[in-house]
């Protein structure tokens, strides 16, 4: 069991290291020019960290998640970017879709993801990341093995996550979906970073995955209608031409976060049945 059990640790160290190594690098990348590929794989790489290092306090008693939350700030910072960003491509989807454009709500998203970008590459270089810092986060999940006396089995704290999520009542509201999606994410960022165990898992991760998927989709649609119902209802007048255009928008975007609520629906009941079987 002893051997067993720093052979988990080891793996997660790996994937710990992994991480830093892709934050660092992202984060450079947008230091020098921002681009959303590159908030993307920063704010990934950061969940990852965040949730390795949660798993491994649990398992540990230890508290290496401080090591992260000290970049708490350039995280969120880049999240606000991240969501004028699907804002954006949202609404030229959907103009595409309906045959119409928003040239005022466009203006407006546009505008507040170059605001949100500019503050990003602000905070990087009014708060740089020393090299102490970065030395840091990397050594902070150690490789070397933990005493079994200390050591819960790593495997069982995921298991008792899972089960958590799984005796929950059905998602139905933003909040629930929203602590859903998070739950389920960290459960899959720390499942895949321990050695393969049975072709049970391997099935219920992909479902998992594809559950997460579904409920992101969510989540970007239900930010962006309200996006478009706020600046409908408070920087338009009714005469405005696009207010009309903006509430035939705001009705098909509630139209398509219905059906893809049914799917989350629909997944998460199969996913609870699959378990139980």
């Amino acid at each position: 069991m002893a051997r067993q059990d720093a052979l988990e640790l080891n793996s997660l160290a790996k994937h710990w290291q992994s991480a830093a190594d892709a934050f660092e690098k992202n984060l450079l990348a947008i230091a020098r020019r921002a681009n959303h590929e590159a908030i993307h794989d920063a704010r990934l790489a950061m969940k990852k960290l965040r949730s390795y290092a949660t798993l491994y306090d649990d398992a540990t008693g230890s508290a290496i998640r401080k090591t992260v939350e000290k970049f708490a700030l350039l995280y969120r910072a880049a999240g606000a970017c991240r969501d004028q960003y699907n804002a954006l491509r949202l609404a030229r989807k959907f103009a595409q879709k309906l045959e119409c454009e928003f040239p005022l709500f466009d203006a407006r998203l546009r505008f507040a993801m170059q605001s949100d970008l500019r503050y990003l590459r602000y905070a990087l270089s009014a708060c740089p990341v020393s090299t102490e810092d970065w030395r840091a986060l990397k050594q902070a999940m150690p490789a070397t093995k933990v005493s079994s006396a200390r050591l819960k089995p790593i495997r069982r704290v995921i298991e008792e996550r899972w089960e958590s999520v799984e005796a929950s009542d059905p998602p139905d509201d933003a909040e629930t979906l929203h602590d859903l999606r998070k739950a389920l994410k960290w459960i899959l960022y720390c499942a895949q970073a321990l050695p393969e165990r049975d072709g049970s898992w391997q099935k219920l991760l992909k479902d998992i995955d594809e559950l997460c998927s579904l409920l992101g989709k969510w989540q970007d649609l239900h930010q962006f209608e309200r996006r478009a119902k706020t600046f409908k209802e408070s920087l338009l007048r009714k005469s405005v031409g696009e207010y009309a255009l903006l509430k035939r928008l705001v009705k098909v975007v509630k139209a398509e976060k219905a059906a893809n609520h049914r799917a989350i629906a629909r997944k998460f009941a199969s996913l609870r049945k699959a378990r139980a079987a």
